[in-house]
């Protein structure tokens, strides 16, 4: 028998929160515009929500932290964003 890994509320609270975290970030990208938050303040705030949706979407959507199988895809994932930053760091660096 197959394998239940998420549920319709798991998926909706993610896609929701989704929603908010990209809601709140194009806010502060008009309050930047209308002088209500300085440039380092809209940069911080918006880096800040773009990691925590990255938290929520591999929580939720590739379901990374539910099971001891898990461990293996972060293991992956994290070899995978290692490699990533190697090749864009050589790459600036040169």
């Amino acid at each position: 028998m197959a394998k239940k890994v998420g549920s319709i509320r798991s998926y909706a609270f993610g896609f929701i929160f989704s929603l908010v975290l990209t809601a709140i970030s194009y806010l502060i990208y008009l309050g930047y515009g209308s002088n209500l938050f300085s440039l380092e303040i809209s940069v911080a705030f918006v880096m800040s929500l773009a990691v925590l949706q990255l938290i929520i979407q591999l929580i939720f959507f590739l379901h990374l932290g539910h099971d001891k199988e898990t461990k293996w895809k972060l293991g992956i994932f994290v070899s995978a964003i290692s490699v990533i930053l190697l090749i864009v760091i050589g790459s600036i660096w040169i």
